[in-house]
């Protein structure tokens, strides 16, 4: 079996060839494209053979990257994990810096009972008054 290899393309940027599974001149993406920041070697590796077999299911895709990556020499793995360093030191760059969240207290409302119920008896007093002019204003009327 041949193992995985690196070489260097025409237009200067690194290409992955996995000969074995027809894997030829793809080129690595750049340390910005990937979005999260706690990458190793072999996953940087293995996320770059899902992007490349995407019609395969994730098991298939991890057993080819780890039967790949156990016959991969020393240079191969190393430059994987430099790799998978300088991505994670770029998004931890890129990544925006929150202010840690404060949590504000509720607000304590004032109690203000005798208020309202100033507000509905006053209420009740005006209402009596008008619907007593209406009941005795009220006449009943026969057919």
């Amino acid at each position: 079996m041949l193992p995985p290899s690196l070489s260097i393309n025409r237009n200067g940027k690194i290409v992955l060839s996995v000969a074995q599974f027809c894997v030829y001149n793809y080129e690595l993406p750049d340390t910005n494209s990937f979005n999260v920041n706690h990458y190793n070697g072999f996953t940087v590796y293995r996320s770059l053979l899902h992007k490349e077999f995407r019609g395969l299911s994730i098991e298939k895709v991890s057993q080819i990257a780890s039967t790949t990556w156990k016959i991969a020499d020393k240079e191969f793995r190393s430059f994987f994990a430099n790799y998978a360093n300088e991505i994670n030191s770029a998004v931890n760059r890129i990544s925006p810096r929150f202010k840690l969240f404060e949590m504000n207290p509720k607000r304590k409302w004032k109690p203000c009972n005798q208020q309202i119920k100033y507000l509905f008896v006053e209420r009740e007093e005006y209402m009596r008054h008008v619907f007593e002019k209406a009941v005795e204003e009220f006449e009943f009327i026969s057919f």
